[in-house]
């Protein structure tokens, strides 16, 4: 929560951004590993449990937005 990607930064799959980490202009995150910090640093490469905690809590925020956005209703101008 709360990470921040600047321009043509990219997070590779399976990667995770810890809270309050700054990806820098243009820096990548290989697939699978965890970058934390300002800047944002490769901390460790993501394996077992912790891959699967990725995965798993991608797809709760992934369903979150879907159920988020079936409920919006449109706002009258008056």
């Amino acid at each position: 929560m709360g990470s921040t990607m600047l321009q043509r930064s990219r997070l590779g799959a399976g990667s995770m951004l810890a809270a309050g980490a700054v990806l820098p202009e243009g820096a990548e995150i290989p697939p699978g590993h965890l970058a934390a910090g300002v800047p944002a640093i490769v901390k460790k490469q993501l394996d077992g449990s912790s891959n699967n905690w990725v995965e798993t809590s991608a797809r709760h925020y992934q369903d979150r937005a879907v159920r988020y956005r079936a409920g919006l209703k449109p706002v009258s101008n008056s």
